[in-house]
């Protein structure tokens, strides 16, 4: 759980940073990073990228389900994501 809540808050970290510097806009868009073998955390739907917070970032499963909360991401990255992490091996990608 240690390592679930510290990519939590590297995730919102990194999501700050790239906003901050023009790099995507500020509602389009998911970043996120594999958790563990059927996990990945991204980041919410419409949360403005300056704003997301590690509480604010979501887990999801490798069956498209949100674990824990209602938020949703953006379906369409949403998918792209969890497709890429479940045809590229485990130790080869780590983040979209």
């Amino acid at each position: 759980m240690c390592d679930e809540l510290k990519l939590h808050k590297e995730l919102s970290s990194i999501t700050h940073e790239i906003y901050h510097k023009g790099y995507t806009p500020p509602l389009n868009g998911n970043m996120s990073v594999r958790l563990d073998e059927t996990h990945i955390l991204i980041t919410p739907s419409y949360v403005c990228k300056g704003l997301v917070t590690e509480d604010r970032i979501l887990k999801v499963n490798f069956d498209l389900e949100v674990i824990g909360c209602n938020v949703k991401p953006s379906i369409d990255l949403f998918y792209l994501s969890v497709c890429l992490f479940k045809c590229i091996g485990q130790h080869e990608l780590h983040s979209v």
